[in-house]
Formats: structure tokens, sequence, C-alpha cells
């Protein structure tokens, strides 16, 4: 304001600020915090007729909020104002209207304010993603905290060609970013992973891009040497951690000073703040930090803290990754006992868990009741605090498990166990193992994690990984966060699965234009030669494969009614392939019914075979495929177990069949006698159209008898004479378009009533024989 006054003077000039908004009252500025103290908020009041005036602010344009000042637009627009806005935003923020109201003009240092204000109306620039904002954030995830001079300093030094003012505020508001305040910093859980980012950009950039890592990191030391010395030497212990190089000695001592002086026998005058400082930093810090040699310093000071409050009845829960075993030797603590906590089945049927010393994984016989190993747990006294919670009612009472007198927990049949000993605290879900489980047991997985492992009993070579419900993060090419996949349920997957969606989220394919997510979920768009198929992301999950036996009308073939678990995702096609795809990689259209949106029929098993040699002998990586049975009839269902997924029957107006016979003595219909386009009828919950009917769509495997058990990924018989249909079609009744029914044709036949659907497994991998 004082340099305003300076350019302008004081006579006539009134600042007035909205601190929150100008749909509230302002505050008229003042020279001092004295006399600002004293101001009070009035309401504001439009000055005389052609006064000009000066807006400083981004008019809630970077918080995607400009109603109010729209609102605010409008009245001064009645009273014959269009004021200047000096906007820290670039036109790409601007809203439309905003340039009707206002003359919006970029504040920027690193951009010229116009000589002369154009009064027409301003064109905002069409949205666009925030330049240079990705390697912004690599830059700024060696700090441990963020300011804004530091982040306006590193956005300068890309340069103004690389990125500009709006993309210093994309890093506030990414999703990767936490706002602390008057700083900000990455968050945890994706330190690692734009950290790793960073060091490949670093050591396969060439002299530029050394060049401007050096100067990001001497503009960090720079802005922080007047904060706590043990801001520096954290800064320094992680930028040698990821660097894989040795820490600075000097750094590693200003951290073990901090660890003693929390230790101090006698006493230290600022301690509350310590404690504070080290409860801070821990937030910050990336889990795979507390598994490095380096991070003792800060794992005994964390330690020392939790210990210290916990004697004033004050817990703390300890960050993801630390462990506090490896620090227990300088807290003093003896008698420490290492124990297993297992679950037991008695001969009565009853579950329960006990402490036993530490043993080889045990297998259980064929009835599945056996030993469990459920965690390690450490002990330093002889008892611990358990509890169980029920999430339909009110949590049971705190109870005391006596090791000396062998005391055991009892496992209720649902929700969760909360276990506590002296350093460790545990929530326990309440599993069952399946009967086609070898044993489960904790195990660490491929991302780093404790997480049960179950061992199948038909493949034991091959052990599955228990997925927790959590919203899991979708990114785009750029690693940007386009979305969230939400897995509500748990759920065992593969080892490739568990890795990508608890590593780093679900990517966009390689093969895919574009992917986002709308009211069905997650989708990404395949583009041949102008021709777009979507795709569909079809988690991984169990479900009840065939029809139970009281279903109507249901042929013997679809039973016995079997468990079947698939353990990685797919990506399956929303529509059967459409005429336009088959005629521009087949250069020909067999289909009787024509019609570029309208299904390809006409079409062999071996036909399509050849058109999907044809499609992955172009487009390398792509490895497009049919989906197996058990696949089909998975993504079919979307959840249901009804006849249909769209209930107990269907009608005409759902489904593309022989309206004249309806499904279980329902009502008649309309009877099409050909195919109709594929996104013609409704889709599924899953966002899957015409499922049922149209065209019989094939599958990857031979027809032959479902097992007798609970199966894995199954890829149906090794060898037959027909290959699976399923779905029904245009010229069948409704009995035959059920989820459960079973067709098959030797892979030879092409009939006017066969189709298919396109399929790629998430890890590329093959379906069928």
């Amino acid at each position: 304001m004082a340099g305003l006054r300076g350019l302008r003077g004081s006579s006539g000039l009134s600042v007035v600020g909205f601190p929150e908004g100008p749909d509230r009252e302002a505050i008229p500025w003042a020279r001092d915090r004295e006399r600002a103290r004293r101001r009070r908020p009035e309401p504001y009041r439009l000055p005389d007729p052609g006064t000009p005036i000066l807006i400083l602010g981004d008019c809630g344009c970077l918080a995607k909020r400009p109603g109010p000042w729209l609102a605010f637009g409008r009245r001064l627009k009645a009273a014959g104002f269009r004021p200047v806005a000096l906007m820290p935003c670039p036109a790409r923020y601007w809203d439309q209207e905003l340039g009707q109201l206002f003359l919006p003009v970029l504040w920027d240092r690193q951009a010229r304010l116009p000589r002369w204000l154009d009064a027409g109306q301003p064109r905002p620039e069409a949205a666009a993603p925030d330049p240079g904002l990705e390697q912004l954030l690599r830059l700024v995830a060696w700090a441990v905290r963020v300011e804004p001079g530091l982040l306006r300093a590193l956005r300068f030094r890309l340069g103004a060609s690389r990125a500009d003012v709006g993309t210093e505020a994309a890093v506030w508001r990414h999703p990767d970013v936490r706002d602390d305040g008057p700083t900000c910093t990455i968050r945890p859980e994706r330190l690692a992973a734009i950290r790793q980012q960073a060091v490949k950009e670093l050591q396969e950039g060439g002299p530029e891009v050394q060049a401007l890592y050096a100067d990001a990191h001497r503009l960090l030391t720079a802005f922080h040497q007047g904060a706590h010395p043990t801001i520096q030497a954290l800064e320094e212990i992680v930028r040698a951690q990821a660097l894989a190089v040795p820490p600075a000695p000097e750094a590693l001592h200003r951290l073990w000073q901090v660890a003693a002086t929390l230790d101090r026998p006698g006493g230290y005058p600022y301690l509350a703040r310590l404690q504070a400082w080290v409860l801070r930093m821990q937030e910050r810090l990336e889990p795979a930090f507390w598994g490095s040699d380096t991070a003792e310093p800060v794992a005994i000071a964390l330690a020392t803290v939790k210990t210290a409050l916990a004697r004033r009845q004050i817990e703390i829960a300890l960050p993801p990754g630390f462990d506090i075993k490896r620090v227990l030797w300088a807290l003093g603590a003896t008698g420490l006992q290492s124990y297993e906590l297992r679950q037991e089945v008695t001969p009565q049927g009853e579950r329960r868990l006990v402490l036993t010393p530490p043993g080889p994984p045990a297998t259980d016989g064929p009835s599945g009741r056996g030993n469990i190993l459920v965690a390690p747990l450490s002990l330093a006294a002889s008892s611990l605090e358990w509890q169980h919670q029920d999430d339909a009612g009110p949590a049971g009472p705190v109870q005391v498990l006596d090791i000396r007198q062998e005391q055991a927990i009892p496992v209720p049949p649902a929700g969760r166990l909360r276990i506590d000993s002296d350093y460790e605290h545990l929530e326990i879900d309440l599993l069952d193992k399946p009967a086609w489980a070898l044993r489960i047991e904790q195990g660490r997985s491929p991302t780093g994690e404790d997480r049960l492992i179950l061992t199948p009993r038909d493949r034991p070579d091959r052990p599955l990984w228990w997925l927790p419900p959590a919203d899991y993060p979708v990114l785009d090419r750029a690693n940007r966060v386009v979305g969230q996949l939400p897995i509500t349920e748990g759920r065992w997957v593969s080892s490739e699965t568990y890795q990508e969606l608890r590593g780093v989220g679900l990517r966009q394919p390689d093969w895919a234009q574009a992917i986002g997510q709308d009211q069905y979920g997650l989708f990404a768009d395949w583009v041949y030669q102008g021709v777009t198929q979507r795709f569909r992301w079809i988690p991984p999950g169990q479900f009840r494969m065939g029809s139970p036996e009281d279903e109507p009308e249901r042929w013997q073939d679809e039973g016995p009614r079997h468990e079947v678990l698939l353990t990685e995702g797919l990506w399956l096609a929303d529509t059967a392939c459409t005429q336009a795809m088959w005629q521009t990689v087949m250069g020909k259209n067999p289909s009787r019914f024509q019609g570029a949106d309208r299904p390809v029929e006409k079409v062999s098993w071996n036909d399509v075979q050849r058109f999907l040699e044809r499609i992955n002998r172009e487009w390398p990586g792509l490895e497009l495929r049919l989906p197996s049975e058990a696949e089909w009839e998975y993504a079919c269902r979307a959840g249901t177990e009804t006849p249909f997924p769209f209930g107990t029957t269907i009608t005409p107006e759902q489904v593309n069949y022989d309206g004249n016979r309806p499904y279980a003595g329902g009502e008649k219909g309309l009877y099409r006698q050909e195919t109709v386009a594929v996104q013609a009828l409704p889709a599924n919950a899953w966002g899957l159209y015409q499922m049922h009917g149209n065209v019989w769509e094939w599958c990857a495997d031979w027809y032959g008898a479902y097992p007798a058990g609970p199966v894995i990924d199954p890829a149906g018989p090794e060898r037959g004479t027909e290959r699976v249909l399923r779905g029904g079609c245009w010229i069948f009744y409704a009995r035959r378009c059920r989820s459960a029914l079973r067709y098959w044709f030797g892979p030879g036949s092409r009939f006017v009533i066969t189709g298919f659907r396109l399929a790629r497994g998430q890890t590329g991998k093959q379906a069928g024989r």
C-alpha cells in the first residue's frame, strides 16, 4: 500500500479490504497495526460516479469460486463502474462473465503490465493444464516444509516459459499437497513416488536439468538458513537417502543432538516446543524414510516423545512404516518378549487368538481349522489390552489378557479387534479363511507393508495379497490424479495388482488416448484410425458363477454354482465390437444388418482371432483378447445375483430379444427381428451396454463342465471342440439372455447372431487357451 500511495498519492485515495470476500463487510486500510486493530468492519459504500477503482486479487478465480465477485461486479456495473482487476492468476483461470464486469490484467512479476487497457470484452484462454506443474512438484519434494517465498523462487527458476503464477497456485491445490496454513508439504504417501521421478529426471537429464536441481537445492538451503537448524539437517538426510549417497556428518550430528536433548535428565526449558516440532516433522516424512539407518536419530526422538506423552496419558499414533522395535534399545526397555498372535480353532469349533513363541507357519487340515498367523507382537510386560468393536453396535469393554495365565481372546463372528501392547497398536478385521486357502499369514507386501498373504491350495506358488478397502488414485500419463477408484470391500488380489494399486494407484494405460471417470466408474478410450472404443475397468473380486437350482428356466450346465475369485482387474469394452471397428481393421464387413454403430456379426471364433492378431501386431503392447467365460459373467452381473442385472426379468426396452417369448410367464413385447446400435439400450451398473441380447458374444474358453468347488482365475478346459458364447441374441427368447446362460458353437461357426466384445487384462495377460 505504501508503494501505491507513492505512485498515486494519498489525496482522494481510499483503500479497503475484503478478508472474507466482497459479499461481506469491508475493513478500511490503516498504516500501522495499532490503527488497523481499532478499525471495525463496515458495509462497503460505492464511490462517487466516475471514480476509478482498482481491485488487487484473484476475484475468486484461483479457488474456482468467483460467484461473490460476479455479484459484486454486477452491482458495480449497475452503478456505471468497470474496475480494473489486477489478478495474480493467468487468463486461463478467468471466468468468462468476469471479463464483462471487470478489466482483468495479469499480475505476475514475470509478465509485463500492459501500457493501456482494452475496454472490449477480454477473451480468457481455453482451459489448459498448468505448465511445469509436475516439475515444480518434483523440485519442492525435497523440502520438509515449503514457504510461499520458496515456492515462488523455485517457480521463477523454471522460467516464465515453463511456469507462471497459475502454476504456483496449482501446487497449493494439488491433491498430492497438504496445505498447512502458512506452508505446504507433499503428502507423505506420495513423497516416495514423486522423489523417485525427480531422481530419475536428475540421473537421465543433461547439464540443464542438473543445473536446475543444483539451483533448487541452493534456494532451499538459502530459504531455510534462518529456520531451526534441524530443518536443514532433516532435508539433507532426506535428499541423501533419495540419491543413495552418504549424508553430511553435521546433519546427522544435529539430529542426534535433538534425540539427546529430548532425553536429557535435567530437563530442557523448551522441551514442549521441541516435542511439538518432532510431531510436526514426522507427519511430513514418507513411510520409506523410517526403514533407513540414517532415520535412526529421528526415530529415537519420536519414540522418546511418544514415551514421554504416554506417561501423561496422551497417546499418539506412529506413522506408517515406523518400526519401534528398531529403537527400543534407546528407550531403556527391558524384558522385551517377541510373540506371534495366532488364530486357533478349538475341537468345539470356537475361534480364538493366542500368543505363542515365534515359529514356522502351520498348515491346516481339510476342514480349514488350523492355526493362522495374524501378526507379530512385542511385549515388555505380562499383559495386553483388547477390545471388540462391532460395526453394528457399540464397542465392547476393554479387557486384559494375562500372558502368565495363558488366557486367549475369543474371536467373535464379525467386526474388529483392537489390541494394544506396550509399543504397538493393532486393529484386526475379522476375516474367514476360505476353504480353498492353504493358509493365511502376515507377510511383507511388494510395497513394503505388513499385510495378509494367502496361499491357495491348488497354486501354492502364486500367493495372493489382501487389498484393503480405500479410494485408490487414478493417474494420467503426466502422473496427475484424475479420479479415485473406490474399493469398498477388501479382496484377495495378485501381487501385480496389489503392487500397482498400493504403490502409486491405477495409471492410464499406454494404449489409452484418454482416461476418465463418470457415473459408472473408470473408463479408458482407445482410438484406432479414427474409430473409438471405450473400455471399462472391471475390478478384481469374487462372485458365485452359475445359477441357483431354483432359478426359473435354468439349464443343467449352469451348475454347480461355485465361487470364482478373479485376482486381477480387467479392461472390458463397454460395447460389442462395432462394424466400423471391424471394417477399419479387416477392410470388409460380413454383417447382414449393416450399420457402422451396429455390432459386427457373422464372425466365427477363428475370425476373431485373426482380427485380434492383426490389431496386436500393428499395436505392440496392446494385447487385446476375448474375455474368459468367468470374466464375462462377472462383468455382466455387475454385483447382482438375479437372473439379469436389471432384476428378476427383462423387457424389450432393456434387451433386444424375441419379445414374443418373455421370461418366466412375463408380458409379451416388441420383437425387432434385427440387431440395434450397440448403445441403443441401457447399460448395466458398470457401464457395459447390451451384455444381453443383440448378438451372442464369443468368450476365450473351450466349452466344458463347471468345477465342483471354488476356483481362482479360471480359464476353462485345456481342450475341447466348441467355444463358449454368452449373452443371448436378437432372435432368441428371454430365457437365453440370462446372466448364467451358456451357449456353444464350433470355433469355425459363423452366423448372423455371433459377435464379440474386446478385453484387455490389467497386466496384459492372456485368458483362455
